[in-house]
């Protein structure tokens, strides 16, 4: 919802909840917040990067200084160059110093029956990547480290998948035969919906990769804040 208070409100009279975790809430200065955590894609962004629409900044680098904790997302898929650039940057305009450095860690595969594949069963395997997101390299690079020979199938970020799309997808299944055809859990839903909504099946069936978020850097200073939450939360 555009009015997020309006909907929190909602939420706290029909459930349990205690924590509300705010996705892009940096600039929604209408709410106060006990954390504010911004993530930067160490893969794609840069200190020379620019303000939109020249860049994909929403806001110029020195408003980190109002985060209470910085994170470095996918540094593996960064160059050292590169990261130790943001680094500095980040350790330059944020008060609380050194960032928390993270990777995304593909744990397994699941299929619409429930069954699973370990990371390890895509070595040597010819994978079609589907994906609606903003950074679909970082997805195709996490399926290729894991050994597969990767077949980009993207589509714009947030994607509404229509039944065309699912023609389109079929037709690369059937120009690429692939072993396996393998998806996001944020397209996953819209993909199954698709299915249903068109009904017709895709000529294989989706495999949902499902990621982990691991904590290379920093584990401390996360544990100290998620702390902090649940001391704010907890009945007295």
């Amino acid at each position: 919802g555009k009015r997020r208070e309006a909907v929190i409100t909602v939420l706290a009279a029909r459930t349990p909840a205690q924590v509300v975790l705010l996705d892009d809430g940096f600039q929604y200065f209408r709410m106060q917040r006990l954390l504010d955590l911004v993530l930067v894609d160490a893969s794609r962004a840069s200190p020379r990067e620019r303000l939109f629409p020249a860049g994909r900044l929403r806001e110029p680098w020195d408003h980190l200084a109002r985060a209470d904790s910085v994170w470095l997302t996918h540094v593996d898929q960064a160059t050292p160059t590169g990261l130790e650039e943001l680094e500095a940057m980040v350790e330059r305009h944020s008060p609380l110093g050194p960032s928390v450095h993270t990777r995304h860690r593909l744990s397994v595969l699941r299929s619409p029956h429930g069954e699973h594949l370990s990371s390890a069963a895509l070595a040597g395997q010819r994978v079609l990547a589907v994906s609606g997101l903003g950074n679909p390299r970082s997805f195709e690079l996490s399926l290729a480290q894991a050994g597969a020979e990767v077949v980009p199938c993207r589509f714009s970020d947030h994607h509404p998948y229509s039944p065309g799309d699912l023609l389109t997808i079929n037709d690369r299944i059937e120009d690429n035969q692939p072993h396996l055809v393998v998806t996001t859990e944020k397209d996953a839903v819209k993909l199954a919906r698709l299915a249903m909504t068109a009904k017709q099946d895709f000529r294989r069936d989706l495999w949902v990769a499902e990621c982990e978020l691991e904590l290379l850097r920093g584990a401390e200073q996360v544990e100290t804040q998620l702390g902090c939450i649940a001391a704010a939360v907890r009945p007295e």
